[in-house]
């Protein structure tokens, strides 16, 4: 039995004059209607409904006879028949089961219990059945305990030597403890290292390494303390005598030595710095070269030391409170010139400021020292230095004047003319002037 229904025609678009006209789709309609209603009631007047009225698949499980517990649903009539619950005597005797059959067949709580015993099927057993073994390998996954496998290794069990945290080593055979190499808690986070008492030079510490690559940049020994939080006074490094530090290290790279401590070369004579009372000396080849006191106060300790501020300019001194610009004398002695500082060029109208040398002061009734102006005239022919003479001096006092110039003898008159000036001197006390001409005037007499 079965429901047809019509269709009514709609046309391919709206009002286009292809569907159904009013009264056909009410025909339709009506006949639609009257399908349904006969259809209804001839459902209503069955009182079987047969497979034709049954859709494939529309019957669920929920909708059969319940079925009794640890029964399946079978046929053992030996013919066509309906399902029947068939009992576990029944589905044996049906697959043909025997007893021995099923012997080592287990329960699912046996089998449970089983696996318990057993590691599950995980990524390493996996990896493990993957590994291409040996015939020894595969014998060591054999073997009943740890002491069997030991055996079939052969080694021997033994317990660590020594206290806790001692390093061990092999001692004829077994292991010992080494009693100076302690781990702070099995870890390297602390090494504590005893030497003991030698009689020998036995360095606590005898690391060699060969360095053989021009290109890479190499670090012997390397410390990096990642500072968090620490007291201002703890140290990088801290090497001790008899438990006082003589070289330390602070954390933020200061160097402080017990005797002020030399650093430079120590093939037997001393150079580098020594700081001891306030003062820091500085020393080359065993000499004192130069000290620096808490007052700021910079002294060059050789009579012979030189202040150089580049190759040819240096202060040094000849004699004692002699200050000499340039080197000692030598045969080709370097030209030197005292300049003042001055208006830097680029700037605009700016006058250059004045230069004062200031004369040793006096007190009270003694009066000042003076300035002397000094050179040497030519002598004999020989190698010895010639002698200096005053030429001017600025006296603060002179034979009952004060704030006069002096101006010495000229140990010869000039004789030839001067080009582009004159030429002052005093010959026999008298001040004189030789012009460009060759003109010579008396200025004052003698």
């Amino acid at each position: 039995m079965s429901l047809t229904l019509q269709d009514i025609g709609i046309g391919t678009a709206a009002n286009d004059g292809t569907g159904d006209t009013p009264r056909a789709a009410g025909t339709k309609i009506n006949a639609n209607n009257a399908a349904i209603i006969a259809y209804l009631k001839a459902l209503a007047n069955l009182d079987t409904v047969g497979t034709a009225q049954i859709d494939n698949s529309a019957v669920t499980l929920a909708k059969i006879a319940n079925v009794a517990n640890n029964r399946i649903l079978g046929n053992v009539s030996g013919g066509s028949a309906a399902p029947s619950e068939l009992t576990a005597s029944q589905v044996k005797s049906m697959l043909s089961i025997a007893a021995a059959d099923v012997s080592g067949v287990y329960s699912s709580t046996q089998v449970d219990t089983l696996l318990a015993s057993y590691q599950p099927l995980d990524s390493d057993l996996t990896a493990i059945a993957a590994l291409t073994t040996t015939t020894f390998g595969r014998s060591l996954l054999t073997q009943a305990d740890a002491a069997a496998a030991r055996t079939t290794l052969g080694v021997t069990a033994s317990s660590p030597g020594g206290s806790s945290g001692q390093v061990q080593y092999n001692n004829s055979g077994s292991f010992g403890g080494v009693t100076g190499i302690t781990l702070a808690t099995g870890t390297l986070s602390a090494l504590a290292i005893t030497g003991g008492t030698v009689t020998s030079s036995t360095p606590v510490i005898d690391a060699t390494q060969t360095w053989n690559s021009a290109g890479v940049t190499f670090t012997g020994l390397k410390l990096n303390v990642t500072d968090t939080a620490s007291a201002s006074a703890s140290l990088l490094m801290d090497l001790q005598k008899a438990g006082t530090s003589q070289f330390k290290v602070s954390r933020t790279g200061r160097i402080t030595s017990l005797d002020g401590g030399f650093f430079g070369n120590d093939t037997g004579t001393l150079t580098g710095l020594f700081a001891s009372g306030g003062t820091v000396f500085l020393y080359a080849s065993n000499a004192g070269a130069a000290t620096l006191d808490s007052s700021s106060v910079l002294t060059l300790t050789s009579t012979t030391a030189l202040l150089k501020l580049s190759t040819d300019t240096i202060l040094s001194r000849p004699a004692a409170a002699n200050f000499q610009f340039g080197a000692a004398d030598a045969a080709s002695p370097v030209a030197q010139t005292i300049s003042f500082q001055s208006v830097s060029s680029g700037t605009s109208n700016t006058a250059g400021v004045n230069t004062t040398v200031k004369a040793s002061r006096g007190t009270g009734t003694g009066a000042g020292g003076n300035i002397d102006f000094q050179v040497a005239p030519a002598g004999s022919s020989g190698t010895t230095q010639n002698t200096y003479a005053s030429v001017m001096t600025l006296c603060a006092a002179l034979n009952g004047g004060t704030g006069v110039v002096f101006i010495g003898n000229a140990g010869a008159a000039p004789s030839s003319n001067p080009t582009g000036g004159g030429i002052l001197y005093v010959e026999s006390g008298a001040l004189k002037y030789r012009g460009s001409s060759g003109t010579v005037t008396t200025l004052g007499a003698a």
